[in-house]
């Protein structure tokens, strides 16, 4: 890496990493016509580059009708961003401590796999989406029938049958944990080995963590990780920690919940979990998770504290099954493994490169090879999340290019003063 340790995140101006400013301001125009076109109602921006903060923004409001922009200091639903932020980096600091190996089964970490078809299912293949596992199991869809919801599955008040909240004035049973559970253990396995992205998978591994550390993932993670980084925004149900007008609000749900998803997690199964999985229900501003990315870029290192193993990062941000067309590290995303498939990134995006995006309109990536990180958070799911204007417009991608056309660019041009 090219930043010195001990290394702690400063702010700086582009040309001091050598980037081009004008491109880099090239940004605004992009999030802007994200927000003109209702592909969401406001979002942020980071770019970190060469252990500088250069690049941190916010455009637009929580919500098409609201007055409050969206500020630095707001914290959006990260969705699947989860799954490396959270349960990836326990997964990494149970590695390093010795209490987990990627190639053991995880039923001898978890007994209650031991007597499913998923016993011999190894936490490489659960972290690389190669389980065999369904992509996704609607288990909400369980709770309601004929448009209400079951009897007994939940209360609108919180007691000792009813003790974990799912949203405003909803509380889910406190044995539904354990069907949900028990369900995904007896659900089906594909018929090949192949690459199939799923959610089932960290949610067991979330399981798995705590059964290892002895603790929930949340706790977990928040002790050896956010506090120590000082990232004060990033937690699982924000709720508890903060003011509702410092979350931006997710979905207007009118099939389930039927109420605005508003600081708790807009993932379903997530939410009967009490917002606490290994898929999804984290929450953070853009500079928090920045600076996370930052850490796994630098070889686990901030601040002359290693929180990884220099090793560890570099066999999760790997490709596992190359030969299985898979493309994924453990945990982590990666750029497709022919250029011209289908991604989640620029095309400029080196082999090297990893991160991960989320449901709700987020990406966090970082590339070893321009020592860059890029954040892009929002809430396109609002207020329905049918609407793919992001993903149709290449929003995140586009945005990522300029970053690195940025970069060319400043080059190419000190190139030309040279030579004059």
């Amino acid at each position: 890496m090219i930043t010195p340790m001990p290394f702690r995140l400063r702010f700086g101006y582009p040309e001091e990493v050598g980037v081009d400013s004008d491109v880099l301001s090239r940004i605004d125009s992009i999030a802007m016509k994200g927000i003109r076109m209702q592909a969401y109602p406001g979002c942020q921006v980071a770019v970190i580059k060469d252990g500088a903060m250069i690049y941190n923004k916010s455009f637009g409001h929580h919500r098409y009708d609201s007055v409050r922009p969206v500020l630095n200091s707001d914290m959006y639903d990260l969705a699947s961003i989860s799954k490396i932020a959270a349960t990836t980096a326990s997964v990494m600091r149970l590695k390093d401590e010795g209490k987990l190996d990627l190639n053991e089964s995880i039923s001898v970490y978890y007994p209650p796999a031991g007597n499913s078809n998923k016993a011999a299912v190894s936490l490489r293949q659960l972290l690389s989406h190669q389980a065999q596992l369904l992509p996704w199991i609607p288990f909400y869809r369980e709770t309601v029938e004929n448009n209400r919801f079951v009897n007994g599955i939940f209360n609108n008040q919180k007691n000792t049958s009813f003790p974990v909240r799912v949203a405003n004035n909803l509380y889910i049973n406190a044995n539904y944990r354990d069907t949900i559970v028990s369900s995904l253990l007896a659900s089906d396995l594909l018929t090949q080995s192949q690459y199939r992205y799923s959610d089932l998978g960290f949610i067991l591994l979330a399981e798995i963590i705590e059964e290892v550390a002895g603790t929930s993932i949340d706790a977990f993670a928040d002790e050896f990780l956010y506090r120590p980084l000082g990232l004060s925004t990033m937690g699982f149900n924000p709720l508890d920690r903060f003011d509702k007008d410092r979350i931006v609000p997710t979905e207007n749900d009118t099939r389930w919940r039927r109420q605005l998803v508003h600081g708790y997690v807009h993932d379903q199964t997530a939410a009967m979990l009490g917002g606490v999985s290994g898929h999804a229900g984290l929450f953070s501003n853009a500079t928090d998770l920045a600076i996370l990315m930052h850490v796994f870029l630098n070889d686990g290192n901030y601040g002359g504290v290693e929180f990884f193993d220099p090793e560890t990062i570099r066999e999760f941000t790997r490709v596992q099954y190359f030969f299985n067309e898979n493309r994924r590290g453990l945990g982590f995303d990666k750029p497709p493994l022919k250029r011209d498939d289908p991604g989640p990134v620029s095309s400029s995006a080196s082999p090297l490169s990893f991160g991960h995006s989320g449901f709700t309109g987020t990406l966090a990536w970082a590339d070893p090879i321009e020592n860059i990180v890029f954040v892009f958070l929002s809430n396109r799911v609002y207020p329905d999340a049918s609407n793919r204007k992001i993903i149709e417009e290449n929003i995140r991608s586009s945005i990522q290019q300029t970053i690195y056309d940025a970069v060319y660019y400043y080059r190419i041009s000190q190139a030309a003063v040279q030579q004059d």
